[in-house]
């Protein structure tokens, strides 16, 4: 792009689509970049655990220049985490999914010692996919219940858990 990081067209955050686009495939989910940020981190760390790769001219400082390279997490006009970090594409948050607060759980990369302006924007997030009902799905209220709790976000852990159990999930 024109700030010089990498591009990932023919992008998609599971089952979602941004507001008013009827095509799923659009540039730099938030889920596409955050799968490359772990693997390229796991990479790095695990051959420093390994001790390998250490030499100067490494695949390490390659594989840490791509990372640096990928596209940053961006905070929309709700001041919620982007599920798609590129201009124009506008976030709903009535779907079962949040793929884009994968950041948050599982791969715990924004965490409350992350920059506040990022941890704040999950929370956002989350609490705006909060005032729909993910769709009645199952799955969701799980995966939703374990961010929130990574977000240290009581009530919502508390809610979900209650749903899950009055309700007939299977």
């Amino acid at each position: 792009d024109k700030d010089g990081n990498f591009i990932f067209a023919g992008s998609v955050s599971p089952e979602s689509q941004p507001v008013g686009l009827k095509f799923s495939l659009v540039n730099n989910s938030t889920f596409d970049i955050a799968g490359a940020r772990f693997c390229l981190s796991t990479l790095i760390k695990t051959c420093e655990i390994l001790g390998v790769q250490q030499e100067l001219s490494s695949e390490i400082t390659k594989w840490q220049t791509i990372m640096d390279e990928l596209p940053p997490y961006l905070i929309n006009d709700d001041g919620a985490l982007k599920e798609w970090s590129w201009p124009g594409l506008k976030d709903g948050y009535a779907h079962r999914h949040s793929s884009h607060l994968i950041t948050v759980w599982p791969l715990n990369e924004i965490t409350a010692e992350s920059p506040s302006e990022l941890y704040k924007a999950a929370q956002t997030a989350l609490n705006k996919k909060d005032e729909y009902n993910y769709q009645d799905a199952g799955h969701a209220f799980v995966h939703s219940a374990l961010i929130a709790a990574n977000l240290n976000n009581a009530k919502s852990v508390n809610s979900k858990i209650l749903r899950l159990l009055k309700t007939d999930f299977y």
